[in-house]
């Protein structure tokens, strides 16, 4: 088959590909305030460059087996990372710091969840640039740890 046959194939599928209905369009409502995950995320003393601007980040994952999604965010040198736990009614309740996940200093630069040791549980990691250490939290201790403090 030749590139131009293949090129005319390719076009010929993007055509017949529906658009959606103007019905269909996204729309979205902004309610991180009323759900208790509002946050902000800056650099009060600037970006240095490049790498200051790439900085920062969040991820999301189910941090305490529940179902529900949880959300941890970077804020840049503005404040310490927060950790949203979703309490399954539409709210989530900030645990960064009964987590010891308050990072502070430095410029923090992306974050995942992931089992990286693959003991069944989630792990944190975040990356760091300028000399910002990575870090990385094992999720079974930390979960460990806030049940027991959820307990007393």
């Amino acid at each position: 088959m030749t590139a131009r046959l293949r090129l005319l194939l390719l076009a010929l599928l993007i055509a017949l590909i529906p658009l959606p209905a103007a019905a269909d369009t996204w729309h979205f409502t902004e309610v991180a305030a009323t759900t208790g995950a509002a946050t902000t995320f800056a650099y009060q003393f600037g970006f240095f460059g490049e790498p200051d601007m790439m900085a920062g980040g969040g991820a999301g994952g189910d941090v305490d087996g529940d179902g529900d999604v949880d959300l941890f965010v970077l804020r840049g040198d503005l404040g310490p990372a927060r950790l949203f736990v979703n309490q399954g009614d539409g709210t989530f309740v900030d645990q960064a710091p009964a987590a010891g996940l308050d990072i502070v200093g430095g410029i923090p630069n992306g974050a995942a969840f992931a089992d990286l040791d693959g003991d069944g549980s989630l792990d944190l990691f975040v990356g760091g640039v300028h000399g910002t250490p990575i870090r990385m939290a094992d999720w079974r201790m930390v979960i460990n740890w806030m049940l027991d403090v959820n307990d007393e």
